[in-house]
């Protein structure tokens, strides 16, 4: 098997005996048994040729290209996750909540490279809550980030400065040095934008940066009970509504007025 950072190449294992391995200058004979790994630093094409030779001398011998990519990940990224967890007059009548998952969002691996971060925005009002579940995956090189959640503007100050120290961030969705899963529930005290931030950034205050990390964000915001009338419908039938008693008082005066003149 060659590999860099992810991405990875399988010959055909041998039969028996022993093996040797050659790729670009590079050989070393190892046995069977033990999984053979090649690191590349540099992103390229590369030509390994593997030779088994069994107890009897003979040999066989198969060869593959391998074409190693770049680090995967992204850098200084910003993701909206609004329009899938805010509820719209255009949201289906039977659905009770929004949910995001980068993982069905993206059809490319999601990560962020060493020195960058990864920002997913939801806008919120007053009272509303979103609960966030973060994993930190076991695919790439980099195993540890730092979670941080910011307003608007303390996200603009931490996205486009380097400080000694972080700009008020919110206590509820932080996390420094997570490995593994973190979740975290927060409540508008007021409308605006929140900013969940997977960090690979090492700020001076924060875990030094790994890379490429691989990770998961999920997102859940439960909607409030849908009205059996639709929204956009409300305003016309409170004008129909008043209508109809201002017509009903109408004819009742007209009524008392024909009583009293008869």
């Amino acid at each position: 098997m060659a590999r860099l950072l992810g991405a990875s190449v399988r010959l055909p294992p041998p039969l028996a005996g022993r093996l040797s391995l050659a790729c670009d200058g590079i050989s070393f004979s190892d046995d069977f048994r033990r999984e053979v790994t090649v690191s590349y630093q540099d992103p390229g094409q590369y030509r390994i040729t593997l030779q088994v030779k069994d107890n009897k001398g003979k040999t066989s011998e198969t060869a593959a290209s391998v074409f190693v990519k770049d680090n995967p990940g992204v850098c200084n990224q910003i993701y909206d996750m609004s329009p899938f967890l805010r509820q719209t007059s255009l949201s289906p009548r039977n659905q009770l909540r929004g949910e995001f998952d980068s993982d069905r969002v993206s059809s490319n691996l999601t990560a962020v490279k060493k020195g960058c971060f990864s920002a997913y925005s939801v806008d919120m009002k007053a009272g509303e809550n979103v609960h966030i579940d973060i994993e930190v995956k076991d695919g790439l090189e980099g195993k540890v980030v730092d979670v941080l959640a910011f307003d608007v503007p303390n996200f603009l100050v931490y996205k486009d400065k380097n400080l000694p120290t972080l700009p008020p961030i919110i206590a509820e969705c932080f996390k420094r040095e997570l490995r593994g899963a973190f979740s975290c529930d927060y409540l508008a005290p007021r409308s605006g934008t929140l900013y969940i931030v997977i960090d690979n950034k090492d700020l001076p205050v924060l875990t030094p940066t790994e890379g490429p990390v691989q990770y998961n964000v999920k997102a859940v915001m439960v909607w409030p009970a849908v009205s059996p009338i639709p929204v956009e419908y409300i305003p016309v039938l409170v004008i129909a509504a008043i209508a109809a008693v201002g017509i009903a008082g109408f004819i009742f005066y007209l009524g008392r007025r024909a009583e009293k003149n008869y």
